[in-house]
């Protein structure tokens, strides 16, 4: 998802971008808190902060006609995985 972040930053508004960069922000964070304590909560909250993300992504995309790169990688569900 960094990556379609990034592609996608320079083509909207001022005003998209910064809530692409705090929904991103707010993913980032849940993440961390997830890690410091790995409860059932932190978890959905990191996981409702990258549905949200994405959703928004999704919108922004359409809204301004931008084709998602198909080769981004998944974001990883786990710590293990993001550590790899």
């Amino acid at each position: 998802m960094p990556d379609q972040l990034e592609e996608l930053l320079p083509l909207v508004s001022t005003g998209e971008q910064v809530e692409l960069k705090i929904l991103h922000n707010a993913v980032i964070e849940n993440a961390k808190s997830y890690q410091a304590d790995p409860s059932s909560a932190n978890l959905k909250d990191w996981q409702n902060a990258k549905v949200a993300l994405g959703n928004a992504m999704s919108d922004m995309s359409a809204r301004h006609d931008i084709q998602p790169d198909q080769s981004v990688i998944a974001t990883p569900e786990s710590f293990a995985e993001l550590k790899d």
